[in-house]
């Protein structure tokens, strides 16, 4: 067999600038990673904490997502043949947003609508994760495709990194004690769930 070729650290973070329907897929999924982290495990935390959520309540509704992509997961097939994965995922990207905004806004007195809105954002998750899964291949090179997978490896990580550490700045502003905004009581950890969502509807108009 003939020796495959070194991979260069330099063409990684070169070869892949070529090719510009290639970047807007990179772009995507780094923006994705950065957003899918900014409030990972805080989120929890909040409603644990904050809003006096049980482990029970959070469990069942983490586990109706299998339930969901069972029944769903043919629409979201149809969709994806009918438009394409980067419009499929922009189309589940915005119906997203309002949730987002809904949970910003959610306090003790309005709990109830934790099971509808979570109903929603498991929905959509189907959508997006069977999108997202083949966004890497959609205008992958075939040249240096070894540098490219690289570039996403390497992008994706340093977003989650960045996400994760901007959300955890963000809950650390006021921590445990809630602020007035908007006549309103907020905890500084809900204000990652309005970035979400205003990174969520810049992606999905892209």
């Amino acid at each position: 067999y003939a020796e495959a070729p070194k991979l260069r650290l330099d063409k990684v973070f070169t070869i892949p600038f070529r090719y510009r329907k290639f970047l807007l897929c990179m772009i995507v999924m780094f923006v994705w990673n950065y957003i899918g982290n900014l409030n990972n495990g805080l989120w929890n935390y909040h409603l644990l904490n904050h809003l006096h959520f049980s482990y029970t309540v959070i469990n069942i509704v983490t586990m109706l997502y299998t339930l969901i992509l069972l029944c769903t997961g043919a629409f979201w097939q149809k969709l994806l043949h009918r438009y394409s994965w980067i419009k499929t995922f922009g189309i589940a990207c915005l119906i997203f947003v309002p949730t987002e905004v809904f949970f910003f806004l959610m306090s003790p007195e309005t709990s109830w609508i934790f099971l509808p809105n979570s109903m929603i954002q498991n929905l959509c998750s189907v959508g997006l994760n069977l999108a997202y899964a083949n966004i890497l291949y959609m205008n992958l090179p075939e040249e240096n495709s070894t540098a490219h997978i690289a570039f996403y490896s390497v992008g994706v990580n340093l977003f989650a990194f960045l996400g994760l550490y901007v959300g955890t700045e963000i809950s650390s502003i006021t921590g445990d004690t809630p602020i007035w905004f908007l006549n309103m009581e907020f905890y500084s950890v809900q204000f990652t769930t309005l970035a979400r969502g205003i990174c969520m509807f810049a992606l999905g108009l892209l």
